[in-house]
């Protein structure tokens, strides 16, 4: 089992949206839990990644965790498991930007696209399937 630190993406309103990825390579799933900090709290019906090819990879399982606030934001917590190939495809391309309810995309930080790009040179390409 592999376990990356928050990833954070942001959009053109300020918000924030923390990913951390839990690899289990024994079920070949990522299980992917992730905050999203808004002015508004907000439900989330879907979560997508664009791969290397610019194809989403959408969250199944999709499930509330928790919803707080904290001042004037929200932390709105869900998780959603992913396959571990539709994750490499991912990290190939760690630009790749994630897309909210079809409608909020949020870009990755510098420091998240250089984790990805760590990532998938130290610990992916080690991995036998």
């Amino acid at each position: 089992m592999y376990f990356i630190y928050p990833l954070e993406y942001k959009n053109e309103k300020g918000e924030k949206l923390l990913i951390d990825f839990t690899l289990e390579t024994k079920s070949d799933t990522v299980r992917l839990v992730f905050t999203l900090n808004s002015l508004l709290n907000t439900r989330i019906n879907t979560l997508s990644l664009l791969d290397k090819n610019d194809q989403e990879i959408q969250l199944t399982n999709l499930q509330k965790i928790l919803v707080d606030k904290k001042k004037k934001w929200f932390h709105i917590r869900y998780e959603g498991d992913m396959a571990l190939t539709e994750f490499e495809s991912i990290c190939a391309e760690p630009n790749t930007s994630v897309v909210l309810n079809s409608n909020a995309s949020f870009v990755p930080t510098k420091k998240t696209t250089k984790s990805l790009d760590e990532f998938n040179d130290s610990v992916l390409v080690t991995f036998d399937h």
